[in-house]
């Protein structure tokens, strides 16, 4: 699959392969995790399967991560 971008500008992943979308994200919020500028963190990831892994972590932040959660819903749903 070569420069194919979907409709909502999103490059869709090799059938076997990685998505670049989502190691670009990883590698740039793991550059500010490092750097101190990241403080708190919310994930949910689907794998292949289907499975969803959910995490958070952000000590006196968790208030914040989810204000961000509702606004992640919208966005999700608006898609």
């Amino acid at each position: 699959m070569s420069n194919v971008i979907g409709l909502n500008g999103i490059t869709p992943p090799e059938p076997n392969g990685a998505n670049p979308d989502i190691v670009e994200i990883l590698e740039q919020q793991l550059d500010k995790a490092r750097s101190g500028d990241l403080q708190a963190i919310g994930i949910i990831t689907v794998h292949r399967d289907d499975c969803v892994f959910t995490l958070s972590r952000g000590y006196g932040k968790k208030h914040i991560l989810v204000a961000g959660c509702e606004y992640l819903k919208h966005d999700l749903c608006a898609q």
